[in-house]
């Protein structure tokens, strides 16, 4: 190693000797005209000539880039291309040829009668001397670069090891591309090094002057230029790696040691800048006093704290005050200098800044500013002091407001420091010294000693999470509401007019996302804020009222009181005045979820965001995802319970799974409705870091970038949002599933009370072949019943009163479908979508039984068909109090009945049409207004009439 701390490796004057005499290769020039580091000409003394000017050499060719009197480097192929033309000129004279003639002119061989035969024996063999000279030129470039690759391969590769060359030409190509690079990448280790030793000199001088020197900014100002003069290379060398070109273990390792040592030199010239800082922010009597009022929620334990502000509390009088000018200007030029810095080792960060509007750095400048605040927040709430309480979380986040409220305004006048570096437009000092006390004062005394007490606290011996888990929550609580009335000091404007509908200000250095630094923290909030979750759903399902109407136990006025009594609508359509018609506990679950998904607007992280929404461990269910899932297992278990004792019908347990279903209905809804919870996810999505590009500030206001574009993370911030969605979307289904599966099971006992009344109606069918022995089976058949029927041969003035049986069936079924829609209070025990499913899947039902326990098993007579067909009319009429085509529920079993009441003939001719080409049942049934019915099913039914089975009239 040499004194100055550099590498054996390299020679006296920094360079290394194998690498110079490489570089003095002939055939190395053909590639230095590329990727020249900065400040070295590679143009090798060539200049522009006039074409008067250029030599020609010996084969009649022009030496390409050579200047007068330059002598060329030789090739190997130019004496084979010289025999080649030698010989071509020879063989052109022997066909009969002049010297030089081309083809075609007047010596060519074609003209001097040569034979097409010799001509093309002569193209042949000027083919296989261009193979040979192409194969020789080959051996001659590989022989000729062969000793040089394998001597700066054996060097660059371990000790005696080789690189064989390879045969071909885009190989060998490739392979001197890569020894340039290979000579490229020393060179610029060559002047790194010397740079490097140049910086770790400056910073030296730095600190011979020590901080409060009057030449410290002049010596700081170089040494940062010659730092970002060195981390230029350093960018430079780390580009050429790439991809499989990578330098052997030990020339890595140096340039390691080079990046080490720029890095060591880095960090001690900012902890220089930073003492001068200090040291003449100390004149200035910064940072002003703390003041804590004991009405600032701190109570005595926090107005205690105002003693400790030291004794520039009366002589503070800001950076414009007598005498501070010479003071505000040392620093001016330290914090530019500062900045400059930062801008070499963050160059990236600023690039895209600048190009794509993202996350703007903290300015270094800003947390030398706010170092003297921050210092003073960690005495006073991280020191043992009355104020230092976990529990008063609430103390440390007044007590930061109130210090940038009181300091942003007298830090303005460093604003020109941002504007010397052109950064107005993304920066202003003010805020920025709002976001270096929030970093350096407020977080890091959360991560460094608030939060390890609390989580000491948790994991201790005997803690139970009904004790700590109110710690946890408080902690959030007063976070979300710090970072609520602090963002407009960090330049956040968003809209708060109310308290409960914010839209969110999340940001990745928010006090919520240090919860998630660490994963006991993060384990121990969420599983508290699952405890209260869970403990505030046990609440509103447990509540006396639980069960009841929301509209009832809130005293809100009912739908009825805004209809007029005497309306159709208020008389007839009950069911239908009530879209939603939810239990208290409903609403209150819908409103503890909305509440936690404004909670999780406040994690920025997308990660983060997920893990608070969904699952967090297997044991335990993360919220809000984990209350929605809760609730819904609650409504199965109790409609299981209702339907164990097969009586969800009765008094007793029809209001209570009445409610369940419309809970879930409820809540389905409001899961899917834009304007509810998924308006909440979407508003938060959009604020969130990942969708939105940061703001500029101009003239103290915040506004988008002039041209902003999409920052790299969007669309991972897209990806989480769909998954988000899929998430609410997967709950939603559930929901509604729920839903349509226990109004179906709802409806079945409905079905299953109706088949019991309509047993006795069933068992007696000799009412449908009533007529047909007394000589009444003509019926329609009969040109008198045909000339008294109507189109269909249903005779309007014979139609039959509706049986006995039918009309108990039929009032059974108002009464169950009455107890479905109300009680006999105003109170209704479905909604009107819940209630539509059931009636709809009741009314399909007994269309089916009818159908196909009447229609295509009874033998039917005229008279019998007509019977049928009153009393299907009569059932049809319960269901017109929830729809104006009641009919249309029942069109199998009024269609079965069309065809019962054809003429004999016609029918007879239907059938037999059916039978023979069923493919064309439309063409035959549809003239008739039979549109459902298939040619089997309809066949099935013409097979059922008397009189085509016994063929009387």
């Amino acid at each position: 190693m040499d004194p100055e701390g550099g590498s054996d490796y390299m020679g006296e004057e920094g360079g290394n000797p194998e690498a110079v005499a490489l570089a003095e290769q002939p055939w190395q020039r053909w590639w230095q005209g590329e990727g020249a580091p900065p400040d070295e000409d590679y143009s090798g003394g060539r200049e522009e000539r006039a074409p008067a000017e250029t030599a020609e050499t010996s084969g009649g060719e022009v030496a390409w880039g050579m200047a007068p009197g330059q002598q060329q480097d030789w090739y190997p192929g130019d004496q084979l291309l010289q025999d080649q033309q030698h010989e071509g000129q020879q063989q052109l004279q022997q066909l009969g040829g002049p010297e030089g003639a081309a083809p075609g002119g007047a010596g060519d061989p074609q003209q001097q009668e040569v034979s097409p035969a010799q001509y093309l024996q002569y193209l042949e063999g000027e083919i296989q001397q261009l193979r040979g000279y192409k194969a020789q030129l080959e051996r001659h470039m590989a022989q000729a670069a062969t000793a040089a690759y394998q001597q700066v391969s054996g060097r660059l590769g371990e000790a005696g090891t080789g690189v064989p060359v390879p045969a071909d030409v885009p190989s060998l190509v490739g392979e001197l591309a890569v020894l340039h690079t290979a000579r490229q990448y020393l060179q610029y280790l060559q002047d790194l090094e010397a740079l490097t030793r140049h910086a770790e000199r400056a910073v030296a001088a730095v600190q011979q002057h020590g901080a409060e020197h009057a030449g410290c900014a002049q010596a700081a100002s170089d040494a940062v230029e010659a730092l970002s003069a060195a981390l230029s290379y350093i960018a430079a060398v780390q580009q050429l790696v790439v991809g499989e070109l990578a330098p052997s273990a030990r020339v890595a390792a140096h340039a390691e040691r080079l990046s080490s040592r720029l890095t060591q030199a880095e960090g001690s010239l900012h902890g220089l800048l930073s003492e001068c800082i200090q040291s003449s922010l100390a004149q200035c009597a910064w940072p002003p006093p703390l003041k804590l009022s004991s009405s600032g929620g701190g109570g005595k334990a926090a107005a205690a704290a105002a003693a400790a502000g030291g004794a520039a509390a009366a002589g503070w009088r800001g950076f414009e005050g007598p005498g501070a000018a010479a003071s505000v200007g040392a620093l001016r030029k330290l914090l530019v200098v500062l900045l400059t810095l930062q801008r070499a080792v963050q160059h990236e960060a600023f690039q895209a800044l600048v190009e794509s509007g993202g996350e703007p750095p903290l300015l270094w400048a800003a947390e030398a500013l706010a170092r003297g605040l921050a210092a003073r927040l960690r005495h006073h709430f991280a020191e043992g002091l009355p104020t230092d309480r976990p529990d008063k979380p609430e103390w440390l986040f007044a007590a930061a407001a109130k210090a940038v409220q009181a300091s942003a305004p007298a830090v303005a006048v460093f604003q020109p420091c941002i504007a010397a570096h052109g950064l107005e437009a993304w920066y202003d000092m003010q805020l920025e010294l709002a976001r270096a006390v929030q970093a350096l004062g407020v977080n890091a005394i959360l991560r460094e000693h608030v939060l390890p007490m609390l989580a000491a606290a948790t994991s201790a011996e005997g803690a139970d999470l009904a004790t700590t888990a109110p710690l946890w929550l408080h902690l959030a609580d007063e976070a979300m509401l710090f970072e609520k009335r602090f963002a407009p000091l960090r330049g956040h404007l968003v809209s708060m007019a109310d308290d409960d509908d914010v839209i969110t200000v999340a940001h990745p250095d928010s006090c919520i996302e240090l919860l998630f630094d660490n994963p006991d923290w993060r384990g121990a909030w969420l599983a508290a804020e699952e405890w209260d979750a869970v403990r505030q759903l046990d609440a509103a399902c447990d509540a006396l009222n639980a069960w009841q109407p929301a509209q009832v136990v809130l005293g809100l006025p009912h739908d009825s009181d805004l209809l007029e009594l005497d309306t159709p609508r208020a008389r007839d359509t009950v069911a239908s005045r009530h879209e939603f018609w939810p239990p208290a506990a409903a609403e209150q679950v819908v409103a503890q979820t909305s509440g936690l998904v404004r909670r999780c607007g406040w994690v920025a992280g997308a990660a983060n965001r997920r893990a608070f929404l969904q699952v967090y461990t297997l044991q335990a269910q993360a919220v809000p995802l984990g209350v929605l899932r809760s609730f819904r297992e609650r409504l199965g278990r109790q409609l299981a319970v209702a339907e164990g004792y097969r009586d969800m019908l009765s008094e007793t347990w029809l209001p209570r799974v009445a409610s369940a279903i419309c809970a879930a209905h409820y809540v389905e809804h409001q899961l899917r409705d834009p304007q509810g919870v998924a308006l909440l996810l979407e508003l938060q999505d959009a604020s969130s870091p990942a969708a939105s590009t940061a703001p500029s500030i101009t003239n103290g206001r915040l506004s988008a970038p002039a041209d902003s574009h999409h920052p790299p993370d969007q669309q991972q911030g897209r990806q989480i949002k769909a998954g988000t969605a899929a998430l609410l979307e997967r709950e939603a289904a559930a929901y509604g599933a729920l839903r349509r599966q226990w109004a179906y099971k709802l409806a079945k006992q409905a079905v299953d009370r109706f088949h019991e009344l309509f047993a006795p109606y069933k068992a007696d069918l000799s009412i449908f072949t009533e007529g047909f022995d007394d000589g009444g089976g003509s019926g329609a058949g009969s040109p008198g019943g045909a000339a008294a029927a109507g189109p269909h041969g249903a005779d309007a003035g014979l139609a039959p009163s509706v049986s006995p049986l039918m009309l108990v069936a039929a009032d059974k079924m108002v009464q169950m479908l009455n107890l479905l829609s109300q009680v006999p209070t105003w109170l209704q025990h479905l909604d009107s979508v819940v209630f539509r499913d059931v009636w709809k899947a009741v009314a399909l039902a007994v269309n089916y039984a009818l159908f196909n326990e009447l229609a295509t098993e009874a033998l039917f007579s005229t008279q019998g068909t007509r019977q049928l067909d009153a009393d299907v009319t009569a059932l049809a009429a319960v269901f017109a109090h929830y729809t104006s085509r009641p009919g249309a529920h029942f069109k199998e079993t009024k269609e079965a009945c069309r065809l019962l009441l054809l003429p004999r003939q016609e029918a007879a001719a239907v059938l037999t049409a059916l039978q023979r080409q069923p493919g064309a049942a439309k063409e035959v049934l549809r003239p008739r207004g039979i549109k459902l019915l298939n040619a089997d099913q309809a066949a099935t039914v013409l097979g059922q009439r008397l009189d085509l089975l016994t063929g009387r009239q």
